[in-house]
């Protein structure tokens, strides 16, 4: 088998236990930091690094005439299809939505790799990162902008940010370890997204399960899939679109739970797996930086660690998902935040940041409906207070602005005539 060149991961073989198998020790884990890029915030990986790819997965084509189109129903889209069969079968096996995946390397910044882009119609008319912009003018003609120039700053909020991250194959051998393949020779494959939520749910799963293993992610076999779920634009807009999503799991999950033992199984499994392709030896380890342990000891993960790494369970898109819907609300600050939550969570908790430490994904949906919901009521209220006087309006940090029970009443002694304090000069809480 040909080794992988580049930095994969090398497992240090701790002293034989009982049984004569040596277990892995993992020396500490210090997160690597790594963003999203966006195009307001100018945050970019810092990537020297280039890979190349035998075929790309997308969730998008261009048509005939060189549109774009989204692939509505979530199936992947395979580009370069006839240098990949293997990848295609891959796909068809598990109903052209999902793939048992892995990546070469443990640091992110090696595989998950992202840039500014701008297509016209027919080709690409712009590229570039946090350093430079370069427009494509004609055939040999191009133009550079470095950042900080009017120029780049109004080409890159002209362009998307497009993520490109690179993996290989798994799969699961008749006795349950993961094992890496290469159906299409030794090269890896791309995914392709212009999707920022797409891009934070596969880093934040990456991320998450690095905590656990205390850096280790080449050679772990993750399920990457899609699913279409009603997205919130910035501007409050709804519409169904199909999403990436990344998460570890068993062989069979209807048969086999992802417990703290299994985790570690597969991890151990996975690390030995990947050290089999390295060219190089491991480096020496100082004795001082390894944890010894037995294998539950060696990875510690807790119920909630497993709960978010089984179900892909991305913190940062609800959050982000929270503050688009309640944009322009009192909900969106504290202390109207702080009802809001408590109200979803039924006096469980009035903090944001707490709730989506120990939620799921069902809970966090739950809240973000509930959001959806409360403001829709509100902006209803706020609309007819404002029909028979703006000056009726209660400030933004106003219990009467928040507590839905408050802002009712005070609607209907408006709206009956009754005798209501005005509230000129404070802030206004509708958004006109």
């Amino acid at each position: 088998m040909k080794p992988i060149a580049g930095e994969l991961v090398h497992a240090v073989p701790a002293e034989p236990q009982d049984d004569g198998a040596p277990d892995l020790v993992l020396p500490p884990y210090t997160p690597e930091p790594a963003t999203v890029l966006d195009q307001y915030a100018m945050d970019v990986q810092d990537v020297a690094y280039h890979l190349d790819a035998m075929a790309t997965i997308s969730l998008g084509e261009r048509t005939g005439d060189g549109r774009p189109r989204v692939s509505r129903d979530g199936k992947i889209i395979v580009h370069g299809a006839e240098r990949a069969p293997g990848l295609v079968e891959a796909l068809k096996r598990r109903g052209g939505k999902s793939l048992i995946i892995t990546f070469p390397f443990d640091r992110p910044s090696l595989f998950f790799h992202q840039r500014y882009v701008y297509y016209t119609a027919t080709k690409l008319a712009a590229y570039g990162d946090d350093k430079q912009i370069t427009v494509i003018r004609g055939a040999n003609k191009r133009e550079v902008y470095l950042k900080g120039t009017p120029e780049y700053e109004r080409t890159v909020r002209e362009c998307k940010v497009a993520t490109f991250v690179y993996f290989l194959l798994a799969e699961w051998d008749e006795d349950g370890r993961p094992m890496i393949v290469f159906p299409d020779g030794y090269g890896y494959y791309r995914l392709r997204t212009t999707s920022s939520r797409g891009a934070r749910n596969i880093l934040s799963m990456i991320n998450q399960t690095a905590q656990i293993t205390r850096g280790r992610i080449a050679g772990i076999p993750f399920e990457l899939y899609t699913k279409i779920e009603n997205t919130t634009t910035p501007d409050g807009g709804r519409f169904n679109a199909p999403i990436w999503g990344l998460r570890m799991s068993t062989p069979d999950p209807k048969a086999m739970r992802l417990t703290s033992r299994v985790f570690s199984t597969i991890v151990q499994a996975a690390t030995q797996e990947a050290q089999a392709l390295t060219l190089e030896p491991p480096p020496p380890v100082s004795e001082t930086t390894l944890i010894a342990g037995d294998e539950d000891e060696g990875l510690e993960v807790s119920d909630a660690q497993l709960l978010r790494v089984e179900r892909g369970f991305n913190p940062d898109d609800w959050r982000k998902r929270y503050y688009a819907v309640t944009q322009g609300t009192p909900y969106r600050e504290r202390p109207g935040r702080a009802w809001l939550i408590a109200y979803a969570t039924g006096g469980a908790t009035d903090s944001l940041k707490e709730l989506l430490e120990r939620a799921d994904e069902e809970m966090a949906a739950h809240t973000v409906q509930t959001a959806e919901k409360v403001v829709a009521r509100w902006r209803e209220l706020i609309g007819r207070l404002a029909a028979v006087d703006p000056a009726l309006i209660p400030p933004k940090t106003s219990e009467d602005a928040y507590d839905l029970d408050r802002l009712e009443a005070l609607v209907t002694a408006a709206e009956a005539g009754e005798e209501v304090a005005r509230r000129d000069g404070s802030q206004p809480l509708f958004d006109a």
